[in-house]
């Protein structure tokens, strides 16, 4: 009886002390981080590029302009999202309302590609060859892996 009381108790505190850990991992981890995590990649890839101090300030504030539009975009498609739902909820959709919502959602998206395309290939001209080739073996190696588990169940191969 000693024995399987002594062996709940340790059960539970290992429980009890995994929970705990997970907790922390949760609240620190960059998924929950308020932005820290493109703050460390954004460090992570001028590490790997060997980027100069003007290319690093020049690819942080891209980053920092990313995130910026990122939640700008999110809080639209939160409002357009709910837009669709009240159209959805009544006996008929309106055309005209859902066409509008598309364009505006399209119209702001068409200005988001311009403005980044600008800055991204202002970088680009900024990077010498070396760092170039760096950032191609970098973006292969990123879809190489993160398309493991899609080409398994695609139709391309």
């Amino acid at each position: 009886m000693k024995t399987m009381a002594l062996i709940i108790g340790i059960t539970a505190v290992v429980l009890v002390g995994a929970v705990f850990v997970m907790g922390f991992h949760a609240r620190t981890s960059f998924a929950h981080g308020g932005g820290k995590f493109m703050d460390c990649m954004v460090e992570r890839f001028a590490d790997k590029l060997d980027l100069t101090a003007d290319q690093r300030e020049q690819f942080t504030l891209m980053a920092e302009e990313a995130k910026r539009k990122h939640g700008e975009m999110y809080s639209l498609r939160m409002a357009t999202r709910a837009e669709v739902m009240g159209e959805l909820r009544k006996e008929t959709i309106d055309k005209a309302k859902i066409d509008a919502l598309y364009d505006d959602v399209k119209t702001r998206f068409d200005e988001l590609y311009g403005l980044f395309s600008e800055r991204f290939i202002a970088f680009h001209r900024s990077l010498t060859p070396e760092q170039k080739e760096k950032l191609i073996a970098q973006m292969e190696k990123h879809h190489r892996k993160r398309n493991g588990f899609h080409q398994r169940w695609s139709n391309e191969g």
